[in-house]
């Protein structure tokens, strides 16, 4: 029914997402739908969001990116943008595990510019040699298995909105870390593991 509406609207894209937006040439438009008590359903467009809060992709940001490099899979762009648009203009904080060059963490800078924290958690040594862009970025060297670096975690912010594992991806080492990190999860939270083997 609400995708029937929509191709009916007059010069809309016959499109909606998961967060129920369409786009609408440059502009992000809203639909509000409504249920009314005897089954039946109405939507319609509400008035432009404003410019402010026009969401970016992440996909653009990681393409255009031209500081630390980031090794993020390509067909992995889309999902982030599906999972986190909502968190874009919220103060939330992310943690990832597995830093490598640092890349992510200023497109992750970028793509939530009202984030409290950005964590990032390697156990190499070397990362701590990394310059970022971005002053909210934090960086914690050592393994996220062991009590001494989640206290260090737990020092900058307990509890997180966003959580991924980009770390080693083995099986055993994912479990260990899901076992540790999913409790300092916000209620409403997303927890992504990346390349399972």
């Amino acid at each position: 029914q609400v995708l029937e509406i929509i191709r009916k609207m007059p010069r809309w894209t016959p499109a909606i997402n998961y967060y129920g937006k369409g786009e609408y040439r440059e502009s992000v438009w809203t639909i509000r739908i409504v249920f009314k008590r005897n089954g039946s359903l109405i939507a319609h467009t509400t008035e432009k969001l404003k410019e402010n809060m026009k969401k970016t992709l992440f996909s653009e940001l990681h393409k255009a990116h031209t500081g630390n490099s980031s090794d993020k899979w390509t067909h992995y762009l889309d999902t982030y943008d599906r999972l986190l648009a909502g968190f874009q203009n919220k103060p939330i904080n992310l943690l990832e595990v597995g830093v490598f060059n640092g890349g992510s963490l200023e497109i992750w800078n970028q793509y939530f510019k009202k984030a409290k924290h950005i964590v990032g958690c390697d156990i190499d040594s070397k990362c701590q040699d990394i310059q970022f862009v971005g002053n909210n970025i934090d960086l914690v060297i050592g393994d996220i298995k062991q009590i001494d670096t989640l206290a260090r975690i737990n020092a900058i912010s307990e509890r997180f909105d966003v959580i991924i594992d980009d770390g080693s991806h083995r099986s055993s080492d994912i479990i260990a870390a899901f076992v540790r990190l999913f409790s300092m999860l916000n209620d409403g939270g997303v927890y992504i593991i990346e390349d399972l083997h």
